[in-house]
């Protein structure tokens, strides 16, 4: 399963003051999609992605759209391995955040 992450599907659903989405990000995912591959969007990349919209009925279209991928959901167990995941980059010298912890942990599973 691949998980989408906020990056992607910002430059995928963008609808800013004639501000298209990617192209080429919307072509991958369509791709993907028409080919079955196995997609689903963490629970926190849900969050990001619908806060800051400014309009009700924008923010209501984004939420079907996004909601028609599985929602994958941290549990205990991905919260440890994400805090893991972020002293071990921490210890290598790597900027992390918590966010990104968490998305490779559910990647883990």
């Amino acid at each position: 399963m691949i998980l989408l992450d906020t990056s992607v599907l910002s430059l995928a659903y963008r609808r800013r003051r004639r501000v298209e989405a990617e192209p080429h990000v919307v072509a991958v995912l369509r791709g993907m999609i028409h080919e079955d591959v196995p997609l689903a969007i963490p629970g926190i990349v849900l969050q990001e992605v619908l806060t800051g919209i400014r309009s009700e009925a924008q923010f209501g279209r984004l939420e079907r759209a996004l909601k028609a991928f599985p929602i994958v959901s941290a549990e205990p167990q991905h919260h440890i391995l994400a805090a893991r995941i972020a002293n071990s980059c921490r210890r290598k010298g790597v900027a992390t955040s918590a966010v990104d912890c968490i998305i490779a942990a559910l990647a883990t599973f």
